[in-house]
């Protein structure tokens, strides 16, 4: 494989050690969620596997500054339906039947429900029409992940990010009343929660004001980082990538190292893609007009949507790098997963694909029309290794390594 800057070892269910030359890092979670604490901060995400709907948060660590420029929300993301101007609320069950709540959110009785759905049917079917198209369009979002990706000569600028944890409230301590004054037992008992409650408090109040001074000194860094380092050091210019793509609101979970040569024009990542089990298996359909059921897709649709996934991700880390680093000339992405091996038994990382993308060649796209960019099509115009069939099986490759240098 060459020289490696990055690895990811499975040490239990759910519990990964991801290793890079700025860290080590734990990833512990699944397709519903979970958490990561690497160099670039702590992060929680969770998600509704199928629907393509999914939350992301930086917890004590740097997010993505804004980037003045970058079509954000380039695609016009479909919304789901305003409610019903009824004196009911649509709702769904778990097996995909409409129901009718109430104003304090409780089912009506059966034959109500029937009633209802019968009087305004006209009203709940283009409703329950529109929840599908939405949700079906979060999932392709959750896929297609390319389209946010900000041009080239977009601007990172720092954000300060305010500490708006509010400090511990200061305990009011009991005074025993009437009791404690007369009963040494009583007033000693007092005394004791007293004590507890002031101690409890100066434990609280030391954690918070070392959160405060670690995220000032996370915010300092983090501005030196943006407004400085990324133009001097190569050793920032690889922080600067890994917290700019730390930022990003993965719909799964998706990790990466770089390294940037000394000269500072290349910068070689890894990335640690996510596994294609992350994929929606399901489109959601309406069902009998008003229920939702879902429909499963074929195994060859799930491949080509990992393969569409894969390729959004590099695309986006490319284009995020070039712009994080504007003095960079040169990106070389690659992307693996970590799979079985049969033969042994044991977890190996196989790199799907392995791209060299100048700065030039990149300029040349349309970043205002991002939608119409198919980034497997716009890979392939960069020099590029993969081993992949029409229908998105893909033959591991030998990535481009920092040895690999013409």
């Amino acid at each position: 494989m060459g020289f490696r800057f990055h690895r990811s070892f499975r040490v239990l269910p759910g519990v990964r050690l991801n290793m890079s030359k700025r860290g080590l890092g734990l990833s512990i979670g699944n397709s519903w969620g979970g958490f990561s604490v690497g160099p670039a901060g702590t992060r929680v995400r969770a998600s509704l596997p199928g629907t393509g709907l999914s939350w992301s948060q930086g917890i004590g660590g740097s997010k993505r500054a804004a980037v003045a420029g970058a079509a954000a929300g380039r695609r016009a993301r479909r919304e789901l339906p305003p409610p019903l101007p009824l004196n009911f609320e649509p709702s769904f069950l778990d097996d995909g039947a409409l129901v009718l709540l109430d104003s304090a959110g409780q089912r009506f009785a059966a034959d109500v429900q029937q009633g209802l759905r019968r009087t305004h049917r006209a009203q709940l079917e283009p409703w329950v029409a529109q929840s599908v198209e939405a949700w079906n369009d979060a999932i392709e979002e959750s896929i297609d992940v390319h389209e946010d990706t900000p041009p080239p000569d977009a601007q990172l600028v720092y954000t300060p990010r305010a500490w708006d944890t509010p400090a511990p409230p200061v305990p009011t301590p009991p005074r025993g009343g009437c009791l404690a004054l007369l009963w040494p037992p009583a007033r000693k008992a007092a005394a004791a929660e007293r004590q507890r409650l002031l101690e409890g408090y100066a434990t609280a109040d030391q954690a918070w004001n070392q959160a405060r001074t670690e995220h000032q000194t996370q915010e300092e860094r983090r501005r030196w980082l943006y407004e400085t380092g990324r133009h001097q050091e190569a050793d920032a210019m690889e922080e600067t990538i890994e917290h700019v793509v730390a930022g990003i609101p993965w719909p799964y979970e998706t990790l990466l190292s770089a390294q940037v040569n000394r000269d500072r024009l290349t910068a070689w990542i890894d990335v640690d893609l996510p596994e294609i089990e992350s994929v929606p298996t399901f489109r959601w359909k309406t069902h009998r007009g008003l229920d939702v059921a879902r429909n499963q897709v074929s195994d060859t649709q799930v491949r080509k949507d990992y393969a569409l996934h894969v390729h959004s991700v590099l695309f986006r880390v490319i284009g995020e790098t070039f712009a994080a680093l504007p003095n960079l000339q040169q990106v070389v992405a690659s992307g693996f997963t970590t799979r079985l091996n049969k033969a042994t038994g044991h977890t190996q990382d196989d790199y799907l694909l392995s791209v060299r993308v100048d700065r030039g060649r990149w300029n040349a796209i349309r970043f205002e029309a991002l939608e119409q960019v198919d980034p497997i099509e716009a890979l392939a115009v960069f020099e590029l290794r993969r081993k992949m069939t029409a229908t998105g099986i893909f033959t591991p490759v030998e990535p481009y390594a920092p040895t690999d240098r013409e």
